[in-house]
């Protein structure tokens, strides 16, 4: 049964897409006699016409990428936009180092594991930017131990 002329005055008079109206197949007959805008708003006040809901775009996949990178994933080369030093520019990159061979400085100072003249020492090495990490900081430290012992 075709009720293609019926569907695009719903849509008209409506003002909806003519996908979204649905039809009731039940009274399918009934609804193929109406031909005038005035027939059709009978049917949609009886309920035979109805206009479906907008479906709208599901926030799950979102969600679940949100996630993901709250993990550290998702942080492959395809997923980048910008240079490196957009992502996180040199002057943090710094910050973040300065901090951690700092405060693995104060650890070894209060446990005791270097001396205060050590400390003191590592301390201005970083501050120049000697070291590349923590742990290059601390193969220098028993590098420079190693040296010492042999004289």
């Amino acid at each position: 049964m075709n009720l293609k002329h019926q569907k695009e005055i719903t849509a008209r008079k409506l003002k909806v897409g003519i996908n979204r109206v649905h039809i009731d197949p039940d009274n399918a007959d009934d609804i193929k006699e109406a031909i005038t805008g005035d027939d059709i708003r009978s049917f949609v006040s009886q309920g035979l016409i109805t206009i479906k809901k907008i479906r709208g775009q599901s926030h799950a996949k979102a969600r679940d990428r949100e996630s993901q990178k709250k993990k550290g994933r998702q942080k492959g080369h395809g997923n980048r936009q910008g240079t490196a030093n957009a992502r996180l520019s040199d002057k943090d990159k710094w910050i973040k180092k300065i901090r951690a061979l700092r405060k693995e400085l104060r650890e070894m100072r209060d446990k005791e594991s270097i001396t205060i003249k050590e400390y003191r020492q590592l301390y201005i090495y970083a501050r120049s930017g000697m070291f590349r990490s923590k742990k290059h900081m601390k193969l220098h430290l028993s590098k420079t131990r190693e040296s010492g012992e042999k004289k």
